[in-house]
């Protein structure tokens, strides 16, 4: 096996990556988190990962629904709010409290991922799968490395079907209108609880401009379709299949008798969850958070692998509040343009959620976002979310220019041990 000592990615292990995508995407269909077809990609990664020195699955528990439930509550919160201060007076007091409880939900549960209404929805079952690819003594392990992606898709979002131009323009028109009247609302009672109500002026705009705010408001009720999945090819079965091929190539050449790796050990991981709020990637660093310490340990984590013309790497991650190391963007940009890639550096932008990479920054373990989608604020003709997110959308020489990154950043890790 000639191809496995040279160490480089072949046109046949890009195409393995894309066929068990689409393997897995006709077996199992749309994988809502905790979904059956969720539970049977998590299945099919760990029988194709029967050949590795270690593999196994991890189950936990989580809310699939309290993610994006925050929409919910932050309308309902808002319409409640919106009658109270039809009643002024005292209950001036209900609506900054009750719209206190709406934003508390947004921050938990979408800007900072905390999760602090969780208990309220109903939990289910999620299934993390792993495979170690130990060196030849691994007695002998001094560093290890992760090559990640998750298994699970995102609900099909209304608000990227039609208009996509506009996509960011109906959700920060909704969410500043919420905002504005909280903090309006929070001002107005401070007033009236300090001087009696002297500003009538503000209460009769706050009023009836938080009615004029439902118009919109209410749509953000419908920004996805709760029960129909995305078929997530590019977010993000492509990543898994992707480490599932770089752990292969480490394993076959290990069991020919060239092993790559004297002193690094590979980790692949497909995460459940990851559109419920990063669920199965923290269920997984906080199980393993002292396993992960416990030597050098650093992970590369593609997501949203569409288009080479937005390939990227990202210094940031969870909206933007999680900063990336310097030294693994720095290193891993180095190994691309050895390799002719130029991919651009950018900052992961606010509102746009978080990755897997996130749970392991929150833990100090390096790790990097590599993505191949467009992070403007206005965009358009993106699949990312919606039913055109399939293998045909997704950019060959994206799937194998992240391929070679990857492996490059484990052979050049291997080779630093060795010098």
């Amino acid at each position: 096996m000639i191809r496995m000592a040279s160490a480089t990615i072949t046109d046949d292990d890009v195409q393995r990556a894309i066929c068990f995508t689409e393997k897995m995407l006709d077996a199992c269909g749309t994988r809502l988190p905790g979904s059956e077809g969720d539970i049977k990609a998590a299945d099919m990664l760990y029988e194709d990962m029967a050949t590795f020195d270690e593999s196994g699955k991890e189950e936990f528990s989580f809310a699939p629904e309290a993610f994006l439930g925050f929409f919910d509550i932050l309308v309902a919160s808002y319409l409640i709010t919106t009658l109270l201060l039809f009643c002024w007076d005292a209950w001036l007091y209900g609506s900054a409290a009750v719209l206190t409880v709406g934003v508390l939900a947004g921050v938990s549960q979408f800007v900072f991922y905390w999760g602090w209404f969780d208990v309220f929805y109903r939990k289910t079952k999620g299934v993390n799968v792993v495979a170690l690819v130990n060196p030849q003594n691994p007695a002998e392990v001094r560093q290890e490395i992760i090559v990640c992606g998750h298994h699970d898709s995102a609900c099909v979002v209304n608000f990227l079907l039609k208009h996509q131009k506009l996509y960011a323009v109906r959700l920060i028109l909704g969410v500043g209108v919420i905002l504005t009247v909280y903090l309006l609302t929070l001002a107005l009672a401070v007033l009236y609880a300090s001087a009696g109500w002297p500003a009538p002026l503000l209460a009769a705009s706050l009023k009836y401009g938080s009615l004029l705010g439902i118009f919109f408001v209410v749509p953000l009720l419908f920004y996805r379709q709760r029960k129909v999945g995305s078929p997530g090819a590019g977010d993000n079965l492509i990543s898994s299949s992707m480490a599932l091929q770089i752990g292969k190539i480490f394993q076959e050449a290990k069991r020919t008798g060239n092993p790559l790796l004297k002193h690094t050990r590979v980790r692949v991981i497909s995460f459940d969850a990851e559109e419920a709020a990063l669920k199965g990637s923290k269920a997984y660093v906080r199980r393993h958070r002292q396993e992960l310490s416990s030597l050098p340990t650093y992970a590369l984590c593609p997501d949203c692998i569409f288009q080479m013309k937005h390939f990227r790497l990202l210094t940031s991650d969870l909206n933007g509040f999680v900063k990336t190391p310097p030294q693994i963007v720095n290193e891993t940009m180095a190994i691309a343009r050895q390799m002719d890639y130029s991919p651009a550096i950018a900052a992961f932008p606010f509102g746009g959620g978080a990755t897997d990479a996130a749970s392991f920054l929150q833990i100090g373990v390096p790790a990097l976002t590599i993505i191949g989608m467009d992070t403007g604020l206005i965009r358009d003709g993106m699949v990312y979310h919606t039913p055109q997110d399939l293998v045909e959308n997704i950019d060959r020489e994206l799937v194998e220019a992240t391929m070679k990154i990857m492996l490059g950043f484990i052979l050049a890790k291997e080779k630093n041990l060795n010098s």
